[in-house]
């Protein structure tokens, strides 16, 4: 929607495995897999999918949303 959002779904995808790959080396009772990690990471783009279908005008709006908005934006 914006011209950071591939670039943001990248970073996050890379953050969620170093910090799960930092986690599995630091912390035994986190036996993830390689599996595992590939599979949280990858859901973890998935993160902001609710923006797809909330108004641009809602979704960046400076000013405190009204009700109704507030409804959209829970949807």
């Amino acid at each position: 929607r914006n011209g950071e959002s591939g670039s943001h779904i990248r970073h996050v995808h890379t953050i969620t495995r170093l910090l799960l790959e930092t986690l599995v080396h630091q912390s035994t009772p986190y036996m993830l897999t390689d599996t595992d990690i590939d599979i949280i990471s990858t859901a973890s783009v998935l993160h902001d999918i609710g923006k797809i279908a909330i108004p641009d005008a809602i979704l960046n709006k400076p000013e405190q949303l009204t009700a109704e908005e507030f409804r959209v934006m829970k949807t």
